[in-house]
């Protein structure tokens, strides 16, 4: 990659054979402090091209030529069912799609103070009637057993980036201090498929997530919550080697 190739001096080292772009410097200390780990080579055979079929082979930990309607934490809580007490599965925050939660008791959530006051519109009731009827009231009544666990707590004290996932983290760090517990909490960042500007447009993005995570990091060691917590990024990106024209 001629043009978009990163020179060795720019290069974050963190042995003879791994560097960071430069754009993730909030990270080092996490490197430092032995608490990041990288995985890499992670693919499957037979890899898709779709970048909507790739991400649903991801989310659901399928073969290619399989297709499943749980996501892969929505199976791994079948087997290993989340405390009746915990207020959901999980939580999707800034975005609809569940994706490894997809069959999970999880909840969509954008901004807590909105989800409360649209919850309380969910009364809790119970009828006869068909399957169908049953089944929305008994999502009435999760919703608002939700909202009871959920409060809208004080804004974070730390200070996150303005954008996507900076957003998306701050709401997370909100319902965790209001004492929430919830098994997984899924945030996203778009913005990748670069067709064109790749070196600004992808450095700012990992700019904003190395951000974000150093701030959510703080949260949660306010909280007391670090040192319980796992936070795992995955993509369904890969780049062929050669530079293409644009």
């Amino acid at each position: 990659r001629p043009r978009l190739a990163l020179k060795r001096e720019q290069v974050l080292q963190l042995d003879e054979r791994l560097g960071l772009h430069p754009s993730l410097a909030a990270l080092l200390p996490f490197w430092e402090a032995g608490e990041l780990a990288w995985v890499q080579g992670v693919g499957y055979p037979d890899p898709n091209l779709s970048h909507f079929r790739s991400i649903e082979i991801w989310d659901t930990a399928s073969a290619s030529s399989a297709y499943l309607d749980e996501g892969w934490l929505a199976r791994a809580f079948s087997e290993a069912p989340v405390p009746s007490h915990f207020a959901a599965d999980g939580v999707v925050v800034g975005g609809q799609e569940n994706g490894p939660l997809a069959g999970a008791r999880s909840i969509a959530l954008a901004n807590p103070g909105q989800f409360l006051r649209r919850a309380r519109l969910a009364t809790p009731r119970q009828a006869p009637g068909p399957a169908a009827l049953a089944h929305v009231l008994k999502v009435e009544a999760d919703i608002a057993q939700a909202a009871n666990r959920i409060t809208a707590a004080l804004v974070p004290a730390e200070e996150y980036p303005v954008g996507e996932l900076g957003n998306s983290l701050r709401v997370a760090a909100q319902v965790l201090a209001g004492g929430a517990k919830v098994a997984a909490i899924k945030v996203s960042l778009n913005g990748f498929d670069t067709h064109q500007n790749q070196p600004g447009l992808h450095g700012n993005l990992l700019r904003q997530f190395a951000e974000a995570i150093a701030a959510f990091r703080q949260s949660l060691s306010r909280l007391g919550l670090w040192d319980s917590t796992l936070i795992m990024t995955y993509a369904e990106f890969g780049r062929r080697p050669a530079e293409n024209g644009s």
